[in-house]
């Protein structure tokens, strides 16, 4: 049994199941499910920002997270925690420059010492220049 959302062709959740299902129902937020040996499996349906974590942490589908994100109209706070987790896997896979995109795509929800922080080695000065000056443009500093 698969958990299934045909607008952004994403499954949310998968259970064994399979064959001894005997009724499914949508009740209140809840996927209720009857099995044929009278066994009742309830999934509570997470809210939408809880999707998209687990989209991006657990499954690293960030493009079906940012289609969540734009089709569900979500806070723009929850589109800049995609491109902050997605930040974090590329700078732990050492594509800084990609990191680099994503942590400035981030900028208005992410603190700029979190970022800082990171590119502080020499050897990614250039990185580090490239999102201090974002952060100029983006009317971020404060003088």
């Amino acid at each position: 049994l698969k958990i299934y959302d045909p607008k952004t062709h994403c499954i949310f959740g998968v259970n064994t199941v399979g064959n001894n299902v005997m009724n499914l129902f949508n009740v209140w937020g809840f996927l209720v499910i009857i099995l044929d040996n009278g066994k009742i499996i309830f999934y509570d349906e997470p809210d939408a920002e809880n999707k998209i974590i687990q989209l991006c942490q657990n499954y690293k589908q960030y493009d079906v997270a940012m289609k969540v994100a734009e089709t569900q109209n979500l806070n723009p706070s929850i589109v800049s925690t995609i491109h902050h987790i997605k930040g974090d896997y590329y700078y732990d896979k050492q594509d800084y420059k990609l990191a680099m995109n994503e942590y400035i795509d981030a900028i208005s929800h992410l603190e700029p010492s979190y970022v800082i922080k990171k590119y502080l080695d020499p050897k990614l000065a250039n990185y580090l220049l490239e999102y201090l000056e974002a952060l100029e443009s983006k009317s971020y500093i404060i003088e």
